[in-house]
């Protein structure tokens, strides 16, 4: 006949099982498996003896010994199934209910859910509908679930902090792959949603302001070349610098002023008129006038081909060029030259 586990009996039992606990975060020692051992032993002869609930116990104890001891764990089954069997058979006293209750309680202590889970449900298959126990289980669940939605907004908050972080350095590609992450386990949450937006709208902000500020410092390069090759009377020179820079910015009001300085200049300069100069000056007026047509800026084009006519009228290469123009001629764009437009009044302002 079974022998029912007594409040002493359970007291005891929770003494080891503390004990055990305490030790059972460092690596099993000879001790250790010596104490495996033990009870394993003693949960065998209990069984044999068909005190299934002092059984129960002593495989709890060595579980916490090895929680992974493949022998142990098959010698659980065992027991439990024939607890099962024992409740089928009769009821049982109050004393194993109590000793099922304290044990479980203890678990919940120390927030081990799934084995209270485990030793609530014992009880259940021994007293099927038993009042505490089923409420003790409802509490348990209870328990479970909101541990699994605090560590869901836990992991959801670690994300939305690691993509913040990298937003505040600008580093865009690497908020943008952890918001795929973020995605991949919260789908349709609108927290990530708006937050890509967010970054995918500054990232396309940031990347042209950074391309502005690099063509604004290829101008200024440019000019500056441009003014010292002018000081120096290298006319040619200043002239070829001024057509790179407007390659890389058409509408910059400051390399177009500096290009009609530059002309002035180098009219007035008797030294450069000769035939080479000349030759130079419809060369460098072609290029600028089929640079300009490439852009669509056609009327500045044409304006090119008048100032090349001025140096030689009756240049056939420049009536080629001409024609060609006149050909590809289109409406202009003027989103671009807007931009310059308003920059150049704003330093003029300053």
């Amino acid at each position: 006949m079974a022998v029912a586990l007594g409040e002493h009996d359970e007291e005891t039992r929770l003494a080891k099982i503390e004990q055990a606990h305490t030790t059972s975060s460092v690596h099993n020692s000879p001790a250790d498996e010596n104490s495996l051992q033990v009870h394993l032993a003693n949960a065998r002869r209990l069984f044999l003896e068909g005190q299934f609930d002092l059984a129960h116990a002593e495989t709890t104890l060595a579980l916490l010994v090895d929680p992974l001891s493949s022998d142990t764990l098959t010698l659980e089954k065992e027991i439990h199934l024939a607890i099962t069997a024992k409740g089928r058979a009769g009821p049982q006293s109050s004393e194993s209910i109590n000793g099922i209750l304290l044990v479980a309680r203890r678990y919940v202590e120390r927030d081990k859910l799934d084995r209270a889970l485990e030793e609530i449900d014992t009880g259940l298959a021994m007293h099927p509908g038993h009042p505490e126990l089923l409420w003790l289980r409802n509490d348990v669940c209870e328990k479970v679930r909101l541990k699994k939605e605090l560590a869901v907004r836990n992991r959801k908050n670690e994300l939305l902090l690691a993509i913040r972080e990298h937003f505040a350095r600008t580093e865009f590609d690497d908020a943008l792959l952890t918001i795929q992450t973020a995605l991949s386990e919260f789908p349709d949450d609108q927290d990530i949603l708006q937050l890509e937006q967010q970054i995918s709208a500054a990232q396309e902000r940031w990347q042209q302001l950074h391309q502005f500020e690099k063509q604004k410092e290829a101008v200024n390069l440019h000019v500056t070349t441009a003014q010292r090759l002018m000081q120096q009377d290298k006319w040619d020179e200043a002239l070829a610098e001024v057509a790179l820079g407007l390659l890389v910015a058409p509408f910059s009001p400051d390399l177009t002023a500096l290009e009609k300085q530059l002309l002035r200049e180098q009219a007035s300069d008797e030294e450069i008129e000769d035939t080479s100069a000349t030759d130079t000056q419809i060369a460098l007026r072609i290029i600028s006038a089929e640079e300009y047509a490439k852009l669509g800026e056609f009327e500045k084009a044409l304006d090119e081909i008048a100032h090349a006519y001025g140096l030689d009228p009756g240049n056939s290469d420049i009536t080629k060029v001409e024609q060609r123009i006149r050909q590809l001629q289109r409406p202009q764009a003027g989103a671009l030259k807007l931009i310059y437009s308003n920059e150049h009044r704003r330093q003029s302002n300053a």
